[in-house]
Formats: C-alpha cells, structure tokens, sequence
C-alpha cells in the first residue's frame, strides 16, 4: 500500500527532517503493510521560498536508503514559480517526480492571472499525457473546494486526480461521480470521518479502490501531540488502513 500523502520540511515553527520522517514510517510499514511513500515539502508554503531551495530538500530526501519503503516525491507547484516563468516542464526534470501537489489555501491560485493560468493547463495537460498524480488539498470554503479546480479537471480527463482530506465529503463525492480520473485521500480524516466517506462511497455505486490511503503525516504530528515520538504518531496514523481494509 502507497501512502498518497506525507510530508517533510518546514511547517509553522517546526522541521520535519526528512531523514527522520522516512525512519519513523518504516518502523511501521512492515506491520501496515506499506511500501511507497509519496511526500512534498511545506517549506514551499513561505511565501518567499525559491524552488531551488525546495529542490535542495528533495535531494537531501531521496538520498534516504530503504529496503522497505520506495519515497515519491511530488512537485509543489506555486504561483510564485509561475510568475517567475518557471515551466511545468523543466522543474519535472530535476527528479523522478510522481506527480504534482496543488495547495489553494496556502496559495493564491488566481484564474484570471495569466501566469497562473497557464501553470495550471501545464501542469494538467503534464499529469494526463505523462500520467502523473494531482495531489490538491482541499477544505471547507470555495477557496480550497474540492470543485476549485473542476474547469481544468474537465478538460483533462486523463490527468489522474487526489482530492486530498476528502473535505467536505459531498463536493469530493460530487466530483469523483463527474470525473472518473478524480480519487480522494483520508488525510488527517477522523475514523467517523472515513466511515462516512466509504458509506457514500458506495451509496454512489463507487468503487472503494478510489479512496487512497494519505496519512498527512507528520503534520498530524505537529497538531495532535508534539510529546510523543514521530514512529508512534506514524502508528496511530495508520490505524486507519484498517478502515479501510475492513
């Protein structure tokens, strides 16, 4: 099992190291049955970080040796990169990317920016043609709506999509019925919370395989209780596999 959904770096007043991180989830993979791990940095919410600096991280990251886990890191595309005229295309080349990761509510993804709009289509028509994973979180308010994106994900039915967090779960239901491509996440999800995603899961004839396992994890670390170690956070987190499989 892939977890869709982990993080590394910056996030508020804390660093996740990387190292760290890749260390406190293999503890537990064998017994949750887990053997890829898919992660981006949240040092790319500062308004002021530079995508090398970004790159320097994932280069630090992939130098991490497992046999257990495989590490994906995904391409935190922002609008800063696209106002400096960074293309999709060359930033995919620095690594072996699994996909791209979209934050709204971090970002001001603005349509009628002409930058930001062509960044958007670059990286949609990238993910379809190349196959590569969307990762956008999303939320309560039309800002981070699991709809935000809905006019690029219906003009690329190819391009595989994650509604990360799965929030709120009729607009996620909503969009996975619209668009085959669309998948969702149990990010930072409450065992109720997944329950109830399932249920309408399949109260909508959709098959269970679209709900991606993502721990969010080690920001669940950082909210729910910084005393205790990174691996028994990692453990509590995957508790919810069982849900899943169930």
């Amino acid at each position: 099992m892939t977890d869709v959904h982990v993080h590394i770096g910056q996030f508020n007043d804390k660093y996740y190291d990387s190292h760290a991180v890749f260390n406190a989830i293999e503890q537990s993979a064998t017994e949750f049955g887990i053997d890829c791990v898919r992660y981006s940095s949240t040092s790319s919410c500062r308004y002021d970080v530079e995508l090398f600096r970004i790159e320097e991280e994932i280069a630090v990251a992939q130098s991490y040796k497992s046999s257990i886990i495989k590490t994906q890191p995904y391409l935190w595309f922002t609008p800063r990169y696209a106002t400096q005229g960074i293309s999709v295309k060359s930033a995919m080349q620095a690594f072996d990317y699994c996909g791209f990761k979209l934050h709204p509510f971090a970002h001001n993804w603005d349509f009628e920016n002409a930058s930001h709009r062509k960044s958007l289509d670059e990286i949609f028509s990238y993910s379809a043609e190349n196959r590569k994973s969307i990762l956008i979180h999303c939320g309560v308010g039309e800002v981070q709506s699991p709809t935000r994106f809905e006019c690029f994900i219906k003009n690329h039915p190819n391009a595989p999509v994650i509604l990360a967090h799965s929030q709120p779960c009729n607009k996620t239901i909503k969009m996975m019925s619209k668009y085959p491509n669309v998948k969702c996440d149990t990010a930072f999800l409450s065992l109720r919370e997944i329950k109830r995603l399932i249920l309408e899961v399949n109260k909508n004839n959709l098959a269970e395989s679209r709900i991606l396992f993502g721990s969010d994890f080690p920001n669940t670390h950082y909210w729910n209780n910084k005393n205790i170690s990174l691996t028994k956070q990692y453990q509590k987190d995957c508790k919810q596999i069982h849900i899943l499989r169930s």
